[in-house]
């Protein structure tokens, strides 16, 4: 197996699903083929319920961060969020929510959980009764939540920078400010053409834009944080895992980067082509700090090359998840 991670590209809404190499399929509960059957979806008991359940979260931090949805689930699995968003947020002290259909607003931290990663609803599908709906619902999030904030920043594409624009009934709060790609090539930051979130010049605009204290705890101490994550994270790909397709470093530091990306913690592949492990380089340019992050092979397979079988009964704790300093240098953010 190659050390450097896969870097999967896959067009987000636009019909194409996510990579499913050596993993069972997981088909979400919720599938729209037709404005009715948004409507329908979006009136779902359990999706209003879980609406509901937002309004009525406390916020952690005076300032928030609304990001769009993305085909890919979880949310932080997609590239958008993966190499875009959380890296243009990361360290910043913000409450982070995702604009879904046809979830409405929700708390980022639910995108591993039902029903926020159990839905699949291309944007097309949204128009008619099942817009009208879905606007009428975040309005309900701006009018409740909104206020609560001394700041709410917009992070959003065209699809759904439309979809907030009726919410609002097309006027813009006083604690709101737009820092959408839109306003990214008006201010002359990103090019002409540069329309995606995971371009360095968008995530440069993103971090200049949103106020919020940068968090400079230790890089080693950020990671340790989420140590229990990653052991579970880890164990999910094993869980699922088709060994026919061979050895699951390659899908267990995926899942790695995923909740390092999460908590906004930069990351990129260790090891050489041709090297039998993946695993990952964590960094943080503006300490100058690296570190190892990985749950070895030993752990979990036995094998070498393309050849490798599970270990009987192995399973991945906390204690499993190995977190080591390097040398930080600085092209770490350029080898993904």
């Amino acid at each position: 197996m190659a050390a450097a991670i896969r870097v999967r590209f896959w067009a987000e809404h636009a019909g194409q699903g996510q990579p499913n190499r050596g993993r069972a399929n997981t088909a979400p509960k919720f599938v729209v083929r037709s404005p009715a059957q948004g409507l329908r979806v979006i009136n779902h008991p359990d999706i209003a319920g879980n609406f509901d359940k937002a309004l009525r979260r406390k916020p952690k931090h005076k300032i928030a961060v609304l990001v769009p949805c993305a085909q890919t689930k979880p949310f932080p699995d997609a590239p958008s969020h993966k190499s875009g968003y959380l890296q243009g947020l990361a360290g910043k002290k913000v409450d982070k929510h995702v604009v879904s259909e046809p979830l409405g607003v929700v708390p980022y931290e639910w995108s591993r959980t039902y029903p926020n990663d159990s839905y699949d609803f291309p944007p097309e599908y949204l128009t008619g009764a099942a817009f009208d709906a879905l606007s009428k619902r975040i309005g309900k999030w701006f009018s409740v939540v909104g206020p609560k904030y001394s700041k709410i920043y917009l992070a959003l594409p065209r699809h759904h920078a439309k979809l907030v624009k009726a919410a609002m009934g097309g006027k813009t709060p006083k604690n709101v400010t737009w820092v959408g790609q839109r306003q990214c090539l008006d201010d002359g930051v990103c090019k002409t053409g540069e329309y995606r979130a995971t371009t360095h010049s968008y995530r440069g605009f993103l971090k200049d834009r949103v106020r919020g204290a940068a968090n400079r705890a230790p890089l080693s101490d950020r990671i340790e944080a989420v140590r229990d994550e990653l052991a579970r994270a880890a164990q999910g790909e094993l869980d699922g895992w088709d060994w026919s397709d061979g050895g699951a470093c390659d899908a267990v530091a995926d899942a790695l980067h995923s909740v390092l990306a999460e908590a906004g913690i930069d990351a990129t592949g260790g090891g050489h082509e041709g090297d039998d492990h993946a695993w990952l380089i964590a960094y943080d340019d503006a300490s100058r700090q690296a570190c190892g992050v990985d749950v070895p092979a030993r752990v979990y397979e036995v094998g070498g090359g393309y050849s490798w079988t599970p270990i009987d009964g192995a399973s991945v704790g906390p204690s499993d998840v190995e977190i080591w300093a390097m040398q930080w240098h600085a092209d770490l953010s350029t080898e993904w």
